[in-house]
């Protein structure tokens, strides 16, 4: 079966199931875009296909983890300092 991928506004194909697959692997297409069978079906996004085992999730990074200790980090101070600060007024 040959495949056509839309992304955003583009659309291209039909691709073969195992190009399409391929492109999956290799991170040329992930979440956000929509396949449908050569024969005119619905679209459907990639991770409601048959190609949804293949869909490479998005990786956490660094800089995500880092924002968020350091969000945890000020919160934490706040407690601290609000805590102080209620002390020594009762």
């Amino acid at each position: 079966m040959r495949w056509h991928v839309m992304i955003g506004a583009k659309t291209f194909g039909p691709l073969e199931a195992e190009s399409l697959g391929q492109m999956l692997q290799e991170g040329k297409l992930g979440l956000g875009a929509f396949v449908r069978d050569e024969s005119g079906g619905q679209w459907m996004a990639i991770e409601s296909s048959p190609f949804q085992g293949m869909v490479r999730k998005p990786k956490r990074s660094v800089v995500n983890i880092a924002l968020k200790v350091i969000l945890v980090l000020v919160l934490a101070y706040g407690v601290v300092v609000l805590s102080w600060m209620w002390w020594n007024t009762h």
